[in-house]
């Protein structure tokens, strides 16, 4: 497996990089699979989502308020689930690897998963004090400090 991590600070664009990534490869008949996070704000509440293309399902993961933070391990396990269906992609997109995976929570399943199983190339995200961490975790041969899209698509061999 080839894998990278994508770095930048939150609201940089990290997500829609790799939106863009996956609609270009596919665009350009490669399979792509995996997912993205995006939130909603209801009042005071950010409830974050992940968005699995591939069959358009969008679960949610987490809610952060001013009494704490609730997340669901059952969600993450829907993700992961749904997620094992992408393992015969060319690419596999992951937004984002957070604290959670550090802990062997969140994503840290899926993680496990694609390290035993996953030959194809992975897309990765995470904040910049996390990068390290998060390309030893996946044994990331690249991270990009908040690449241009040229850089990124050039290092993958997507044109």
């Amino acid at each position: 497996m080839k894998s990278l991590i994508i770095s930048a600070r939150s609201g940089w664009g990290k997500t829609a990089l790799l939106k863009d990534f996956y609609f270009s490869a596919v665009r350009n008949g490669f399979s792509c699979g995996g997912f993205w996070a995006f939130k909603k704000i209801e009042g005071k509440n950010r409830l974050y989502f992940s968005f699995l293309p591939s069959c358009e399902k969008e679960i949610f993961l987490a809610e952060v308020s001013d009494s704490g933070i609730f997340f669901s391990d059952s969600s993450f396990e829907k993700v992961r689930k749904a997620a094992l269906k992408d393992f015969e992609s060319d690419f596999f997109i992951m937004d984002e690897i957070g604290p959670l995976e550090f802990m062997g929570r969140g994503h840290s399943a899926l993680i496990e998963d694609i390290k035993k199983s996953y030959s194809g190339f992975l897309l990765a995200s995470s904040r910049p004090a996390l990068a390290e961490r998060a390309a030893n975790l996946i044994r990331a041969q690249k991270v990009f400090d908040k690449p241009s899209r040229e850089e990124l698509f050039s290092w993958t061999g997507l044109k």
